[in-house]
């Protein structure tokens, strides 16, 4: 273990020297900058880019690093400023609403929530930034494949089984296919309990400047709070924060 642990180390100490460095790094160079001898560079290297993490130059045969970590990077930024952004709507619903807020991503087939807003009422759902929960029979996670097409729904479930949580679980594909239709053309998506007994939820899509859902928005609060007739009522307001969120991380009004 300690041996692995040093491995990574080095590779670590590799890809940094890399990044840093304003031009392509050779075996010997890095050997020498590492302290290591060459065939540990070389097989370091030979992992890093077979992980995409770096590319080697064919002319020279010198390395450099790929633009998977400028996308690992962006992604991080994205967030970063996504979060920042999304904060003041998330407090707005739940102050104007009297229920929780929530920000969440699509990571796989997981809901990750990244940023949650508790309500002051004396009932209310709470969650943890980096809780995970399942697409299928979440408000946030339909909103999240909302811009999917039924092929693509069924690939992102292909190996994945659509279990049942409550007796309102959706968990036959073609019956999700069809609701997530539905939920597109409204453009919000609810979830009645189909997740937790006692539970309501409404989200709505944000998408980014190339018009790509990239994060979902929502509110979630005892379903005698958020009932059938008052998410009608409650949808607007989250629809419209989405919609604001969007504009301000980039998508075109």
């Amino acid at each position: 273990m300690k041996r692995s642990v040093q491995s990574l180390a080095n590779g670590l100490d590799i890809l940094d020297i890399l990044v840093e460095a304003d031009h392509p790094l050779g075996v010997t160079e890095l050997a020498r900058k590492t302290d290591l001898d060459k065939s540990t560079v070389y097989r370091l290297l030979t992992t890093l880019a077979n992980r995409s993490y770096i590319i080697q130059e064919v002319e020279t045969r010198r390395y450099l690093p790929s633009l998977k970590i400028v996308s690992h990077g962006r992604k991080i930024i994205n967030d970063i400023q996504l979060r920042s952004v999304a904060k003041t709507y998330l407090k707005r619903l739940t102050q104007s609403m009297g229920v929780s807020s929530d920000l969440a991503i699509l990571a796989g087939v997981r809901v990750v929530y990244i940023d949650h807003e508790d309500s002051d009422a004396s009932l209310n759902v709470q969650a943890e930034i980096g809780q995970v929960a399942p697409p299928h029979c979440t408000a946030l996670g339909k909103a999240l494949t909302i811009q999917y097409s039924p092929d693509e729904i069924k690939n992102l479930y292909k190996d994945y089984e659509l279990r049942r949580f409550t007796s309102k679980t959706i968990t036959d594909l073609d019956e999700l296919v069809a609701h997530l239709e539905t939920v597109k053309e409204r453009g919000y998506a609810v979830d009645e309990e189909e997740f937790n007994v006692g539970v309501s939820r409404l989200a709505a899509p944000i998408y980014d400047h190339t018009n790509k859902v990239v994060a979902a928005v929502g509110i979630s609060g005892p379903s005698i709070r958020i009932t059938s007739g008052r998410i009608l009522e409650l949808a607007p307001s989250v629809v419209e924060a989405a919609r604001e969120i969007s504009l301000k991380i980039g998508q075109l009004p």
